[in-house]
């Protein structure tokens, strides 16, 4: 967990396939946290992922190529200390993602995005 202010120190990783929500949502990202990838898929985030080590991951579940449900399952394989946040539209018990450390529905109120993401995040020094 981290201070709200301290998210300006982490850099975050967004897989969403749809694109105006992909970019809307980089956009308010940028605005409190110091660097904002975005993928569009599952696949193409794991790859941006393994090449520059994100403080953080905001994942869909719902995309192409690699689901954002096995997408966590990767990387809690691989980078067990990375955080990663599910947001998606669904909420029923198919769409549970347990090794996921927090999970948010669509749409998402921003204020609770930033509290999510402080609760989530390790300080700088954490990893």
């Amino acid at each position: 967990m981290i201070e709200i202010e301290a998210l300006k120190e982490q850099s975050v990783l967004l897989a969403e396939d749809d694109e105006i929500t992909r970019e809307s949502w980089a956009m308010i990202l940028s605005r409190f946290c110091k660097e904002v990838r975005s993928a569009e898929d599952g696949q193409a985030a794991l790859e941006m992922i393994e090449a520059t080590q994100p403080d953080l991951v905001i994942t869909d579940l719902e995309m192409p190529r690699l689901s954002g449900m096995e997408l966590v399952r990767i990387l809690k394989a691989r980078f067990p200390r990375l955080p990663v946040i599910v947001a998606t539209a669904f909420n029923d018990e198919a769409h549970e993602v347990p090794e996921a450390d927090a999970f948010l529905t669509k749409p998402i109120d921003k204020e609770n995005l930033k509290e999510t993401m402080a609760r989530v995040a390790r300080p700088k020094t954490a990893r």
